[in-house]
């Protein structure tokens, strides 16, 4: 979009809908100026009539209230309504009427009643460029304006029979000379504030699209790292970690999936996986846990990190049930059968961001193996917790003791199956 956008004779906007935006934003900017050259009207008026009070004063009084008849209201209501944004363009058509009139009076006094061609000329030439440039009507109606008073002031001076051939010329010329000036001076004035427009459009899209790009930077830099973290890398440089004392942490995964997904096709696997694992993240917003990532079909989520939480062990145990729960209703909507294990175990670990291109916030610690351990040594459609994570929730949920099993790295460890919330409001049956 540029300067050929522009009608090179008019001065409009070749695009219809382009020229009427211009218009509206054009008439609301200029509602100051509006109510400015009210203003500056009234006190233009005030010299040309005190010329007239000193050197006609026999018409004075006449002259005076045909200016206060024809423009005193019309004056009245464009300093009000500019004050609003919604009759802008109203108020543009009235002030611009309020010129044509102002134009006719000057004709009329000038001619008829004082009958001076001086204050002719000074009069239709001051009106020309208080259409153009303080009033500031667009170009095309401030053309059709002051083209009008001047015709209409060549013919009254022609046909009144109050002036001499020399009167006539010299105001002729001056009249003509007067509208030639400002008409071009009015053209330039508004092909510059339409390239100015144009070039704030552009601007203004320059920078939505921008804005909309960072927004959507942010929406995939949020999708790969929590929020604080993602605050954290945008402000400073280096390493991101940090040790918490206290977290739960969360294992889930599809139970034979490998001998499911042969039977698929890689659409198909996707497109499972995908449905399944979009529940499970809605899921995990829902009980303010932290998703750290998917491998194949196991997905591992976190609760206390990385805003610490006292509360980690039963927001984590609150989303496995749900998990559990929302599975069963995807396998009755599908058609199909599906099961997932699920382990967790609390105590410390180390956060932070790894990775210079391909950003990844993660988790390091004994108690991630072990969580990890009680997913691979679980039960299909159970969750399996070790002794730390049964500390932080006996009194809040009813637990099964599985008994010691032998878990690889870690030898006999005692394991718990969560039954259901001690309120009974969450159940797993």
């Amino acid at each position: 979009m540029g300067n050929d956008a522009i009608q090179p004779v008019l001065s409009h906007f070749k695009d219809k809908e382009l020229e009427r935006t211009f218009i509206e934003e054009y008439d609301n900017e200029n509602r100051i100026f509006f109510r400015t050259a009210i203003y500056l009207s009234c006190f233009a008026w005030t010299i040309w009539y005190s010329g007239i009070y000193f050197s006609h004063r026999n018409v004075f009084v006449p002259a005076l209230i045909l200016l206060l008849l024809v423009l005193g209201l019309p004056f009245i209501i464009v300093v009000v309504l500019s004050f609003y944004k919604k009759y802008s363009t109203l108020t543009h058509n009235l002030i611009a009427f309020c010129n044509f009139a102002a134009g006719c009076i000057c004709i009329y006094v000038a001619v008829y009643l004082i009958k001076d061609i001086t204050f002719l000329c000074a009069g239709i030439i001051c009106i020309s460029f208080f259409c153009y440039f303080i009033i500031r009507v667009r170009f095309k109606p401030s053309f059709v304006i002051t083209l009008s008073y001047a015709a209409i002031a060549q013919v009254c001076v022609i046909t009144s029979g109050h002036f001499s051939n020399y009167q006539i010329f010299t105001s002729s010329s001056g009249i003509w000379l007067g509208f030639f000036i400002a008409t071009m001076a009015g053209y330039f004035f508004e092909r510059t504030n339409r390239s100015i427009f144009i070039q704030n459009k552009v601007i203004k899209e320059q920078k939505e699209a921008l804005v909309n790009e960072q927004h959507k930077s942010e929406k995939l830099l949020l999708n790969i790292l929590p929020k604080e973290i993602a605050d954290k890398l945008k402000d400073k440089e280096g390493i991101i970690a940090e040790s918490f004392e206290s977290v739960s942490v969360l294992f889930a995964d599809i139970v034979n999936f490998t001998t499911m997904s042969s039977a698929l096709t890689a659409e198909e696997v996707v497109d499972l996986l995908n449905e399944i694992f979009s529940l499970f993240d809605v899921l995990v917003e829902k009980h303010g846990c932290e998703k750290i990532k998917t491998i194949g079909d196991a997905y591992m989520a976190v609760s206390g990190v990385p805003v610490r939480d006292e509360n980690h062990a039963q927001k984590s145990v609150a989303l496995a049930m749900d998990m559990l729960k929302e599975l069963r209703h995807f396998n009755e909507v599908k058609g199909i059968k599906t099961s997932i294990r699920i382990g967790i175990n609390s105590g410390p670990v180390v956060a932070g961001v790894i990775g210079r291109k391909k950003f990844l916030y993660h988790l390091w610690g004994d108690t991630v193996n072990t969580a990890s351990r009680m997913e691979s040594y679980g039960v299909p459609d159970r969750i399996q917790i070790t002794n730390s994570t049964r500390l932080f929730i006996h009194q809040n949920y009813i637990v099964e003791p599985r008994g010691a099993i032998d878990v690889k790295g870690k030898g006999k460890m005692n394991t718990f199956f969560i039954l259901q919330a001690a309120n009974n409001q969450q159940s797993l049956q």
